[in-house]
């Protein structure tokens, strides 16, 4: 592997962990209602975060997963997701290194796995701990889904189309049947979304 692979696959890992960082405050402040702007802050003490206790994965660990201030435990699911999601970014350039070279078809295909995997990890963490899909991650799916759909049928026959399409429908509506007859007992609505907006990407 040269250098040049070496560096983009490093910085987009680097790039992962401040986007895991971002998406650790939008998971937090939606479920909550909040505004996605405004200065971070401890959630005990309201004390506002320097830039040193803002530092991906590494501030957890100097501060021994507490706040400077009052001492709270903070969420082990801070380092968690920002680990995460820079591993998946570095993957992904590795993987996309080894199938184009440096020109504007890689760039593309990197920045649409870097959004897919920042909506990926706020469905998994919003649905696990808020039993919660926002909608706005499902949107970014269904675009790169409906992106893939494309790609994927630029050249097909019409009725491969059809298939395709009309499967991903009539399953995804059959999810979205489950949910309206058991009240959003046995599921949420969400899950019909989901299914549609991942099986238009696969």
């Amino acid at each position: 592997m040269d250098y040049i692979s070496v560096f983009f696959i490093a910085a987009a890992g680097t790039v992962g962990a401040v986007v895991g960082s971002f998406l650790n405050v939008a998971i937090i402040r939606g479920e909550r209602g909040e505004s996605l702007t405004g200065r971070s802050a401890c959630r005990s003490c309201r004390k506002i975060l320097t830039p040193a206790e803002l530092i991906p994965i590494l501030s957890f660990f100097i501060q021994k997963g507490r706040c400077r201030q009052c001492g709270t435990r903070l969420f082990w699911q801070y380092p968690l997701v920002e680990f995460a999601t820079a591993g998946s970014y570095a993957v992904s350039a590795f993987v996309l290194l080894q199938k184009f070279p440096l020109n504007g078809e890689f760039f593309f295909f990197l920045l649409a796995s870097f959004l897919g995997i920042g909506a990926v990890a706020v469905v998994l963490v919003s649905d696990l701990k808020y039993y919660f899909i926002p909608d706005g991650a499902i949107f970014i799916l269904f675009l790169l889904g409906g992106l893939a759909f494309f790609f994927r049928h630029r050249d097909a026959a019409i009725y491969a189309l059809a298939l395709d399409f009309g499967s991903t429908l009539v399953l995804s509506l059959f999810l979205v049947l489950l949910w309206f007859l058991s009240k959003g007992l046995w599921m949420g609505l969400g899950d019909g979304k989901l299914f549609f907006a991942v099986a238009l990407l696969l």
